[in-house]
C-alpha cells in the first residue's frame, strides 16, 4: 500500500523544520520509505514573478 501526501511547501521555515509533521505521518508504520521532492528554487538574487 502506498500513501501519498502533497505538502504545499514552507516546511523548512517552521521552527522544527517539519520534524513533528514527519514523525506524526510515519507513526505506526514499520520501515517507512519517504521520497522528498524539492522543486526548483530560484537562485539567490533571482526574483519570481507570479
Amino acid at each position: 500500500m502506498a500513501i501519498y501526501i502533497l505538502d504545499g511547501g514552507g516546511i523548512r521555515t517552521s521552527k522544527d523544520q517539519g520534524k513533528r509533521l514527519f514523525s506524526e505521518l510515519i507513526r505506526g508504520i514499520d520501515n517507512p520509505k519517504i521520497l522528498l521532492s524539492f522543486f526548483a528554487q530560484p537562485e539567490e538574487g533571482e526574483f519570481v514573478v507570479v
